[in-house]
């Protein structure tokens, strides 16, 4: 959310900006090409997270939020909050390429869990559990994502069970 933020700030002081930097909006984005374009933001930072973590750069105790183990569930919850919101076409309509970003961003929660080295809290269940429906709905779940991220999430709670 926070690039997010920073874009609308520039385009708010645009003035400041040297003119190569800003330019302007012609038009503004339709419902479907901000939904596009969010997920696809919202992927990249969880991208940015993912490798952050695979390279030991992460602590909860870190003032920065986003370098935090944590910060994925607050992505993962943002997206799903936004796309709870979307009509459903909408999501749909970018094919499955949509489908797998939505399977990465919930992925990564699965990492968390499985990075905090703890059981899954209830705020993680509960936004796995608003991805498993989503992922089930759109398309109607004709997609390989949702029984990876079902497959993946059983194997890191199996694992917590066996390393108490």
């Amino acid at each position: 959310m926070r690039v997010h933020q920073a874009i609308v700030y520039a385009f708010d002081h645009k003035e400041q900006f040297p003119s190569s930097t800003v330019q302007a909006v012609h038009q503004p984005l339709t419902m479907l090409q901000w939904a596009d374009c969010f997920v696809l933001q919202q992927w990249l930072i969880i991208r940015l997270w993912v490798s952050c973590l695979t390279h030991d750069l992460l602590n909860d105790s870190s003032a920065a939020d986003f370098m935090r183990v944590s910060y994925a569930i607050q992505i993962a919850d943002t997206v799903l909050e936004w796309c709870s919101l979307l009509d459903q076409r909408i999501l749909e309509a970018h094919g499955t390429g949509m489908c797998e970003r939505l399977f990465d961003i919930a992925m990564a929660v699965v990492m968390k869990v499985q990075g905090s080295g703890t059981s899954p809290t209830s705020y993680d269940d509960h936004v796995l559990e608003g991805y498993f429906k989503l992922l089930g709905k759109l398309r109607g779940g004709a997609h390989p994502f949702l029984e990876a991220l079902e497959v993946a999430d059983k194997s890191v709670r199996l694992l917590g069970r066996q390393n108490p």
